[in-house]
């Protein structure tokens, strides 16, 4: 089981955590504004849950009138890859400005990217520099 927190951060936004302390600081460094907890539940750490965290998101976000920016499950599908998957061809992905939770840099061979389908040139720039997720 895991907690997964919904905050918001008045006049600004809603989001969703399972580290409150980390993005509490964080959101108060960049908005200079106190969010707060509006929902918290423990469940579970699955895709699942991601899904019904996100949408819970979507629906405060709604509520308060703000953008609903990415879906709280898409960003932990792209978490889900660990450094190891994110090496292709000697590089770490995101050294050319690729998404370093799953882009692709650069590579001597075609790589495929799990979440797009998009397929790297060989010996240049990768997917996700070019079309980053």
């Amino acid at each position: 089981m895991r907690t997964f927190y919904i905050y918001h951060v008045p006049g600004w936004k809603v989001g969703a955590t399972t580290n409150y302390k980390k993005r509490e600081k964080y959101n108060f460094s960049k908005y200079t504004v106190e969010p707060y907890i509006i929902d918290e539940l423990e469940l579970p750490d699955t895709t699942e849950t991601w899904q019904i965290v996100g949408d819970l998101e979507f629906e405060y976000a709604d509520e308060f009138g703000y953008d609903r920016g990415t879906h709280y499950a898409e960003i932990r599908k792209r978490k889900r890859l660990t450094r190891a998957d994110c090496i292709v061809g000697g590089r770490v992905a995101g050294k050319l400005g690729g998404n370093p939770a799953c882009g692709i840099a650069t590579s001597k061979i075609k790589v495929k990217c799990p979440y797009c389908d998009k397929v790297s040139t060989p010996g240049g720039i990768g997917i996700h520099v070019k079309y980053k997720h």
